[in-house]
């Protein structure tokens, strides 16, 4: 089972994709908060399982850096691969799996 603070990381990856559909965070928030959190993870969980977070965070990443690169918003599908990998991550969230 996991333990107590592996419990409150994964809730703090759910609050913040919350947050971050409210508007509360930004796309650059929430992918730093979510690597800061997979990297705690990491002791916590099955490390396949932190790896694919990882991958996950990871897609949110190339989409964000590539509108910062080139100065300017999301496109629509840069939008749609975040969405999906939100909807992805939360999913992840909710099926955790311990070491």
């Amino acid at each position: 089972m996991i333990s107590e603070p592996g419990q409150r990381h994964v809730q703090r990856m759910r609050e913040g994709l919350d947050e971050y559909d409210r508007g509360h965070l930004s796309l650059h928030q929430l992918i730093a908060r979510l690597e800061a959190l997979a990297g705690l993870l990491l002791e916590e969980a099955d490390p396949e399982w932190v790896n694919d977070l990882e991958a996950e965070s990871n897609r949110l990443e190339f989409a964000h850096a590539a509108a910062v690169n080139e100065k300017r918003d999301l496109s629509q599908s840069e939008l749609h691969e975040v969405r999906d990998a939100i909807r992805q991550l939360r999913l992840m969230l909710t099926r955790h799996r311990t070491v």
